[in-house]
């Protein structure tokens, strides 16, 4: 009898010989409470950058009844409820937050993070003992996270510090992600703080008396902007550009088509000054002018109006545009719509569209 070896198998096949082998079901190891528990947490970090509060709450839930000291899932399902707290005022969850928070705060005394966001939720609540956790988390860190300086403007603002309450809010808007629902929770603050400072603010010292000055009359330059010599819709168009003449936006608007050159500018230039936000849709065509110039007008009209509805016009702008003039007050310009969230010249309009998709 030949007892010589044959020859080996591959060690390839050998191994997928030893697969098949292998009893049904044994590749698919099933997840440990503790592993199903983070998978639901990366789910839940993934819903919550998305903007899909609903989605990541469940999942922060379900990783906490699996494994409840999991480290994280407590402050993160916290910040999520204020997120739904902040993007859809939905005040409800309050008591939430401050729950999840409050043990994130126990577990991790020196988090800034869990501090100043448990501080947001007690300003919120009208609770001044959020004050100290701002102050224990600017006893950590010199830079607090952004929900710490809401939480100050927050209290600011109740105290009737204007000045100090928009300082504070204008930090966090810093320090907060753009289209974050921290931002709009800020806009609306400011809209707040305008109103309060309206309504409350306690009369000025009386000036001293000045001899009226002669009431504009805008009715004259109306007509005129209809004149056929393009010189006169010029100068008429000029005469109107004043600040707040609200009234003067729709007669304007259609000299942005005019064919004179000089005319387009002149009321490119006086919508600008007018600063009403309502003109921002028909300056936008604009920016795809032919010419560097009339887009470098109409990209200083924007700047000077300040309305949010022209930043991603102006962004999209800075990406193509080769003409350095142009960039440049490009730039500018969205750095003046950002000004104007913390100046509060605010586009009303904008702002409620916002509001009421949130809702």
């Amino acid at each position: 009898m030949d007892l010589q070896p044959g020859p080996l198998l591959p060690l390839s096949l050998a191994a997928a010989l030893l697969a098949l082998a292998a009893p049904a079901g044994a590749a698919e190891r099933k997840l440990t409470s503790a592993e199903q528990a983070s998978e639901y947490f990366k789910q839940g970090m993934a819903a919550k950058m998305k903007g899909d509060t609903t989605a990541a709450l469940e999942a922060f839930t379900k990783a906490m009844e699996l494994n409840e000291s999991l480290p994280g899932a407590r402050l993160a399902r916290g910040m999520t409820f204020l997120d739904s707290i902040m993007a859809s005022a939905r005040f409800e969850l309050t008591t939430n937050a401050e729950r999840d928070l409050t043990r994130a705060v126990e577990d991790a005394p020196r988090n800034p993070l869990a501090l100043s966001a448990l501080a947001l939720v007690r300003a919120i609540n009208g609770d001044r003992r959020g004050e100290t956790d701002v102050a224990k988390a600017a006893a950590i860190r010199d830079q607090l996270p952004a929900y710490g300086y809401a939480a100050v403007g927050r209290y600011r603002l109740d105290d009737q510090q204007w000045k100090d309450a928009v300082a504070a809010y204008k930090k966090a808007y810093e320090a907060s992600p753009r289209d974050s629902p921290l931002r709009e929770f800020i806009r609306r603050e400011l809209i707040v703080a305008r109103d309060r400072i309206r309504i409350r603010r306690a009369p000025a010292e009386p000036e001293p008396v000045k001899a009226p000055e002669p009431k504009f009359e805008p009715e004259p330059f109306f007509e005129q902007l209809a004149s056929e010599d393009p010189k006169e819709r010029a100068e008429a168009a000029r005469s109107l550009g004043r600040p707040g003449l609200e009234d003067a936006v729709e007669p304007l608007t259609p000299l942005l088509k005019d064919p004179d050159l000089e005319v387009r500018a002149s009321a490119l230039q006086a919508l600008g000054r007018i600063g009403e936000p309502k003109a921002v849709r028909p300056i936008l065509p604009l920016l795809e002018d032919k010419s560097k110039f009339m887009r470098a007008l109409a990209v200083r009209a924007l700047g000077d109006i300040g309305s949010e509805r022209a930043r991603k016009p102006l962004e999209a702008l800075l990406a193509k545009e080769k003409e350095a003039l142009v960039l440049a007050d490009a730039k500018k310009a969205i750095q003046e719509i950002d000004n104007a969230a913390y100046t509060m010249k605010m586009d009303m309009d904008l702002i409620m569209e916002e509001l009421s998709q949130a809702k």
